[in-house]
């Protein structure tokens, strides 16, 4: 498993890389390389654009810059609920997923007709097909 600085120094050494790119680069796994590089940007030492790339940021701090690290982030539901989706859209490589939106077979999802503790106060479990989903 590659070390933050590991990652680092190879998004100082070639900037704009891929995941995936430098899991290549350190021979390691792709997924690990994603959860560091998350907590890498959380705490303001990388970025990624909107094409998927990562850079290294050089750390300036100055007492604005520190009063807002230091000041709690707040996410509702819904910032939670749209970061994991986010999150787990760059962790899919570049073929995409894959699912059959209708088949004679268990389908791999379920289609919520509203978005559960945001729109309404029912559980996820109170739709329809999610017990036949997470059973089994």
């Amino acid at each position: 498993m590659p070390s933050e600085s590991d990652i680092l120094n190879v998004l100082k050494s070639q900037p704009g890389l891929k995941g995936r790119e430098i899991a290549g680069r350190l021979n390691a796994d792709k997924a690990e390389v994603n959860s560091m590089l998350w907590k890498l940007q959380n705490r303001g030492l990388a970025r990624q654009d909107n094409a998927y790339r990562w850079f290294a940021v050089e750390k300036t701090t100055t007492a604005a810059t520190q009063r807002q690290q230091d000041a709690p982030k707040q996410l509702t539901t819904l910032g939670r609920l749209c970061r994991y989706y986010l999150e787990c859209l760059s962790l899919d490589d570049e073929a995409g997923v894959r699912v059959f939106a209708r088949s004679q077979y268990t389908l791999d999802y379920v289609e919520l007709p509203e978005v559960p503790g945001i729109i309404t106060d029912q559980p996820v479990t109170a739709f329809a097909g999610v017990d036949d989903l997470l059973c089994c």
